[in-house]
């Protein structure tokens, strides 16, 4: 009878560094595009969200005011400093409409 020699493996095959590393790479390469867009969509959600509740602010504002004092304050609307700090170039425009449900 032969005895069989158990060999016993000790550590990594290069074979096993090269594939972990190139998995690890490849996620790597994967996940930062993707982790940059999802910071860019938060960014832009936040500043939308800033925007439409400066618009209902100042809607909430015009629509106290009666309807001639309402069209006097459209062309002299700013946006509040709060949301200057936040978006510097943001403008506000408004025009008086009528339809069947009111002014």
């Amino acid at each position: 009878m032969h005895r069989r020699k158990c060999v016993v493996r000790r550590g990594l095959n290069l074979t096993e560094v090269v594939v972990a590393a190139t998995l690890v790479l490849s996620m790597i390469g994967l996940l930062t595009p993707l982790s940059i867009r999802v910071g860019r969509v938060w960014q832009s959600t936040r500043q939308y969200r800033l925007a439409i509740n400066e618009l209902a602010n100042q809607m909430e504002v015009l629509v106290a005011k009666g309807k001639a004092e309402c069209e006097a304050a459209l062309p002299n609307l700013k946006p509040s400093e709060t949301l200057l700090g936040s978006l510097p170039d943001a403008t506000l425009r408004g025009v008086v409409q009528s339809d069947l449900d009111g002014t």
